[in-house]
């Protein structure tokens, strides 16, 4: 008797995440950065997982003074809401802010954003990476 071909490893049990994309949200706000500081450096979004909690870093690098700032950290078990944000260049009790959706995630990262502790850095990196390209393009022959 032939056996029944099966159509995909993927087993029938499991189903995919059909939630809120964080990696996906996250490299919007990175694209948005890096358009307003003009390119002056590069944001990575570094996605791990340690057993259940997934872990989303938002690093500012500037390569050519091979430099990576951390900016903030979302983290939730599952991939799912509710969510913190870590942020540890912020003032002690709003470090680590609990969202329990995507508009409350939103509202956490524009108050992170325009917190003048988060504005001082990343406009600190931004000079910092258009003195690095300067720099390079002064030493280049040409």
């Amino acid at each position: 008797m032939p056996k029944h071909k099966q159509a995909s490893l993927w087993p029938s049990t499991l189903t995919t995440d059909r939630g809120f994309d964080f990696k996906k949200f996250l490299q919007t706000q990175a694209s948005d950065l890096k358009r307003l500081v003009k390119n002056a450096f590069d944001v990575d979004i570094e996605a791990r997982v340690v057993e259940s909690l997934f872990i989303y870093n938002f690093v500012i690098e500037l390569p050519e003074r091979d430099y990576r700032y951390q900016l903030f950290s979302l983290r939730m078990i599952g991939n799912e809401f509710p969510a913190q944000i870590v942020a540890p260049h912020l003032p002690e009790p709003r470090q680590i802010v609990p969202v329990s959706d995507k508009e409350g995630l939103e509202q956490a990262l524009r108050l992170l954003f325009h917190d003048p502790s988060t504005t001082r850095i990343v406009a600190t990196l931004a000079s910092d990476g258009r003195a690095s390209v300067v720099k390079t393009r002064s030493t280049v022959p040409g």
